[in-house]
């Protein structure tokens, strides 16, 4: 069993390569420091060796043995058996596929770490299953965060890097007008809110781009709002093409909680399970968040979109949450995220949506990727409770001078066009 949780040969291997690096290809020392957490080893006196070696190299001290030796005597932590047997161990090239090995070893342990402390909350504190969960979640998003970390790169190396990788394409919603808003469709790792007064249209408007975009993406819908049944009721009205198996939807009487905690943690397990790109939340009035402690509502609500936020960033994820505009937003047509200014930061576009003679006008409110600065008009299908982007008749839009130029209209250049839309 023991072999499951650590390999000292692997934790030897990457002290002793660090060691040596040193005098052998000092290049790539920062590199191969910044792998190093001492958190990684098992044997006490590997993590006390770790230890010296990240001291040393922060202070700009070089990493050899005397200088190691010297800082484990001053803590009263040197081992000579295990420093012998480290700089005996032959070094290796490439550590990364042995830190890999040891951050997963590292962890198992932290798991069995948790079913310890779990006993303890359920049997000697009496803790609700509530405070279990929001401690679970905790831990385990610092665990996740720890054994992604990478040491920065220069400006020079990311510029390289960009002109060799493949950008992530923008997710079409399939609703053409608003496509166009959006450049081409949502960027992904996005917190979008979506706002508008009520009875506007955002679920009708949010589920016909899950609709839409499960015919090649796995999506997700948090329905809080309605059952499952009503959802699955209106739903089966749309036509259009989709694939109903890779849209998933789930209600309160699922959950049992709307706990934010929750929300990411069903998310995240969606995310390694399904791949799915889209998560609808309806809405954002219907979440809490039981481990807050504070009593400011804004400072609450800043949290929630906080969760969210580092969910999108972790999987690369598309999060649509619907919000419920002020009195005050409505009537100067501008989102505020009802007074937080974590959640103005917390999130990556905010769209807001107006009602008009037969539909609705979106508009882009805040944004974190290129969009057109004018509202894109839908029009409501009463028979297939959809929006359209088109309507027989004279439809006035504000687009730019040269439609094909969108850059043209980000930098101001527009003018008002009537065109004829069959």
């Amino acid at each position: 069993m023991e072999e499951h949780l650590y390999n000292l040969a692997f934790e030897r291997s990457v002290l002793s390569s660090i060691i040596f690096i040193n005098y052998h290809d000092a290049d790539n020392l920062d590199e191969m420091v910044g792998m190093l957490d001492e958190n990684l080893f098992y044997l006490q006196a590997h993590k006390n060796i770790c230890a010296a070696i990240l001291k040393l190299h922060s202070s700009g001290l070089p990493i050899e043995e005397s200088f190691i030796q010297k800082n484990l005597v001053a803590l009263g932590q040197f081992d000579e058996r295990t420093m012998i047997e480290v700089l005996t161990t032959n070094s290796i090239a490439n550590i990364k596929p042995y830190i890999d090995e040891m951050v997963d070893k590292a962890r198992k342990r932290k798991l069995l770490e948790l079913t310890t402390k779990i006993k303890s909350m359920v049997f000697e504190e009496n803790n609700s299953a509530d405070d279990i969960d929001a401690m679970l979640e905790l831990e385990m998003s610092e665990s996740i965060i720890k054994s992604g970390m990478t040491m920065p790169i220069t400006m020079e190396k990311a510029i390289e890097e960009f002109h060799t990788m493949k950008i992530p394409e923008p997710i079409r919603t399939g609703i053409e007008a608003l496509d166009n808003l959006l450049c081409g469709g949502f960027e992904p790792a996005q917190l979008v809110h979506i706002g508008g007064e009520r009875n506007v249209g955002k679920t009708t408007l949010m589920k016909q781009i899950l609709f839409n975009t499960s015919t090649d993406n796995d999506t997700l819908f948090f329905s809080f709002e309605m059952p499952k049944w009503k959802m699955a009721k209106y739903t089966e009205r749309m036509r259009g093409k989709s694939n109903m198996k890779r849209y998933h939807i789930i209600d309160t009487n699922m959950m049992k909680s709307r706990d934010v905690t929750d929300v990411a943690r069903m998310i995240r397990t969606m995310w390694r399970k399904h791949g799915i790109r889209f998560a609808l939340i309806d809405s954002k009035m219907k979440l809490n968040h039981r481990s807050y402690k504070g009593n400011s509502d804004a400072e609450k609500k800043g949290e929630i979109d906080s969760i969210l936020s580092a969910v999108t960033q972790e999987t690369g994820i598309v999060i649509l949450m619907i919000v419920q505009a002020s009195r005050e937003e409505l009537k100067s047509g501008k989102m505020g995220s009802y007074g937080s200014v974590l959640s103005d930061y917390e999130t990556d576009m905010q769209l807001l949506l107006k009602k008009t003679e037969g539909g609705i006008e979106v508009s882009c409110e805040k944004n974190r990727q290129k969009v057109l600065h004018y509202p894109a008009k839908l029009w409501f299908n009463k028979e297939e409770l959809k929006f359209d982007s088109i309507k027989t008749g004279i439809v006035t839009y504000q687009t730019p001078s040269s439609y094909t130029d969108r850059s043209s209209l980000i930098a101001g250049n527009d003018e008002k066009v009537e065109i004829m839309v069959l």
